[in-house]
């Protein structure tokens, strides 16, 4: 609203906690002592290209910000110093919102700025780095991961943000959220798609669906059923009186932390001329297991996410190999199941499901 509407700044409205602030708050009680120094500015050199044609405030175009928004001056030898004398680095680093956004193209996806400079000379001091990253978009981290103990990805977390990230980082809270997207190794992966398969030899920084937490999960006993009979031993089910495929599968937290679990399962159609030969995420289970608690899952998977919609808005479901894929991640598949669909080929005017049921 400041930068926009030209609203006077108000101090309390909103009220934004910094990452600082949020540490402070969260570990101080705690007997921590939190240190910190601004080491690098996130644009300095960027570069950044504004797009200035039908731009709707000239504001945009000559880089003016928000009061907000202005940074103190940096100190890289003082940030040095710091990171020496202490036992763990938190680098807040990503991508500031004008540098993210309508408006504006970058040529380049990796950290801008001195960014990558200062987490090299950080891990020279031999101490562990827990980067946090700030950003709109994924970022290419492939030259600087190796150096970090721990990532997370903040995004914009929004006003009271910084207090879940201090709750995060100090352990608690366990993290269970998971990518919605590739997080590409350089800008030469780009564009990629877990839908088309990373290739083995070039594998992403992090794939689709990748989350990490404080403990473990195994995965177990994956089976297929038809819900309105039973399979048949060869797993063939008919077209003509299937109504869902229930996929059904164990889960353990093998570690010795409560933590949440974002189980996925996909699909492919093997031979299919058509988008879904590929890999598609098409249900999930989210659930928090207590230590060595395990958990059977069911994903009921409707006759729906089996088919195709054509040009003409008709949906096809068609006979065939199904694949079901169930793990933490689309690179992370350990359970792994065949059945065909026997019959003829279902035409409806239009797709009547989209989403699969999960019951646990």
């Amino acid at each position: 609203m400041e930068f926009w509407w030209r609203v006077p700044v108000d101090p309390t409205t909103p009220r934004l906690v910094s990452v600082l602030a949020g540490l402070h708050q969260r570990l101080t009680p705690q007997g921590f002592q939190i240190n910190y120094a601004r080491g690098c500015d996130w644009t300095a050199g960027m570069d950044a290209k504004v797009v200035t044609e039908g731009a709707i405030d000239d504001r945009l175009r000559t880089g003016q910000r928000s009061p907000l928004e202005r940074s103190a001056s940096t100190d890289t030898a003082a940030a040095l110093r710091l990171a020496a004398d202490c036992d763990i680095i938190i680098a807040a680093m990503g991508e500031n919102r004008y540098l993210c956004g309508e408006g504006v193209d970058r040529p380049e996806i990796a950290l801008p700025g001195d960014q990558e400079k200062l987490i090299t000379q950080l891990a020279a001091t031999g101490k562990p780095i827990v980067l946090v990253v700030f950003g709109g978009r994924p970022m290419a981290l492939g030259n600087i991961e190796r150096h970090c103990a721990a990532i997370l990805y903040a995004w914009y977390p929004g006003q009271f943000g910084a207090l879940a990230l201090a709750d995060l980082l100090s352990g608690f809270a366990a993290p269970s959220g998971r990518l919605t997207m590739t997080l590409p190794r350089s800008l030469a992966q780009v564009p990629t798609s877990y839908r088309r398969g990373y290739r083995a030899d070039d594998p992403p920084l992090y794939p689709f669906g990748h989350g990490l937490t404080y403990t473990r999960f195994h995965y177990t006993a994956l089976s297929i059923a038809d819900t309105g009979a039973a399979a048949t031993s060869n797993h063939t089910f008919d077209l003509a009186t299937l109504p869902t495929v229930a996929a059904s599968f164990t889960l353990e937290n093998t570690g010795s932390r409560t933590g949440t679990e974002v189980a996925q399962l996909y699909l492919r159609r093997p031979g299919a001329a058509s988008v879904l030969a590929q890999q598609q995420l098409r249900g999930f289970a989210r659930l928090t297991l207590a230590p060595g608690a395990t958990q059977r899952v069911t994903i009921e998977i409707p006759l729906d996410l089996l088919g195709r919609s054509l040009a003409d808005g008709r949906f096809l479901i068609e006979p065939g190999p199904v694949e079901i894929l169930v793990g933490p991640s689309a690179a992370e598949l350990p359970l792994r199941a065949n059945f065909d669909l026997t019959g003829e080929t279902i035409t409806r005017p239009r797709r009547a499901r989209f989403f699969s049921v999960t019951r646990l």
